[in-house]
């Protein structure tokens, strides 16, 4: 045939464990990032050209740099297994409501068990009628993920990567439709401290591992990563309300504790954090998928509102940071499970 043009939608993504940086494994279908949105994928030789003196005013020689793979992509989430290469190796629970799937944080990139994170291995394949495309990247660490939802919408996730290399082919998977459910966030709860509930608008928890990517001699491909320090930061909109009930955190209450004091800004001495959870449900009846987000020490760093003449409900936007996920045993961020 004449020419073929690759069309987005017909593309995937799926995703393996290695056992050691950069030796790939047998992908599987049903490793999937659930609904993906759109994948960006980067690639680099950094060329390097030279020239010297009396040899004219063109480079005439050039060489291979340093390799560079790097990407991102946003999905629809079904689970939050692929979160593993961003916050720690074992999965507990049994996706139950008394014993939900969770991760715990690990410290370290490796592959000796529960307390380190792997590398994986992803497919990006392009269906065409004739002219089939796969890109196997190998050696893949998470730079950062994020979690976001705006009411009566999706909840969304992006996750920035970096790859060793990567490798072309033409024999694609048997990709099928995922079956399962997104998370809408129409219902659950966001709570600041112990109990007190913050009526929402719009969050997005981000999570940056900051890896350090060694590059030595006797390779143009990166080194086995080290992570840095794990950074939580987070943004919540709210509508501006006043609700003198017990339970009820309102706009006021908030502002206290972004002023760590009454009703000025607090001058000096220790800052005290509050637990964040933010829960999506879709309901209490068995079958029902809730997702939990659960940081401890959290801290509003800015405020902003922004009233005017059009008639709206004023809008408060706060930003903040946390120390981490909320500790059981170990810390846990993440949580999910189906109502039971």
């Amino acid at each position: 045939m004449g020419r073929e043009y690759y069309n987005g939608r017909d593309n995937y993504l799926i995703y393996v464990s290695e056992t050691s940086f950069g030796a790939g494994g047998s992908l599987s279908v049903s490793n999937h990032f659930g609904k993906v949105q759109n994948v960006s994928l980067n690639m680099a030789n950094n060329l390097v050209s030279s020239v010297g003196i009396g040899e004219g005013i063109n480079f005439n020689n050039t060489q291979l740099g340093q390799f560079d793979i790097s990407g991102s992509f946003t999905t629809k989430p079904t689970d939050f297994n692929y979160l593993l290469y961003g916050i720690g190796n074992v999965r507990a629970g049994d996706d139950s409501t008394a014993t939900p799937y969770k991760f715990p944080e690990s410290p370290q990139i490796g592959y000796s068990g529960a307390g380190f994170i792997p590398t994986a291995k992803l497919r990006l394949g392009s269906k065409a009628i004739a002219s089939h495309q796969t890109k196997d990247i190998t050696g893949v660490t998470y730079d950062s993920w994020s979690l976001s939802g705006n009411i009566g919408q999706e909840l969304l996730s992006t996750i920035s990567f970096t790859g060793k290399t990567v490798l072309r082919g033409t024999s694609i998977d048997s990709y099928l439709p995922i079956s399962d459910r997104t998370y809408v966030f129409n219902s659950g709860s966001v709570v600041w401290g112990a109990s007190d509930v913050l009526s929402i608008v719009s969050f997005e928890v981000s999570c940056n591992l900051n890896p350090y990517y060694p590059v030595e001699l006797n390779t143009r491909y990166k080194k086995q990563p080290v992570l840095g320090l794990r950074e939580y930061n987070w943004s919540i909109s709210l509508n501006m309300y006043v609700d003198d009930t017990g339970s009820i955190m309102s706009a006021t209450e908030l502002l206290s504790e972004f002023f760590q004091g009454t009703n000025a800004p607090k001058d000096s001495g220790a800052l005290t954090g509050d637990d964040l959870t933010i829960t999506i449900q879709e309901g209490v009846t068995s079958g029902d998928k809730v997702l939990i987000i659960d940081l401890d020490n959290s801290f509003i760093n800015d405020w902003s509102e922004s009233p005017s003449l059009d008639g709206n409900v004023t809008q408060i936007t706060i930003n903040g940071t946390s120390w981490g996920g909320k500790t059981d045993t170990l810390r846990y961020p993440i949580k999910w499970y189906t109502t039971t």
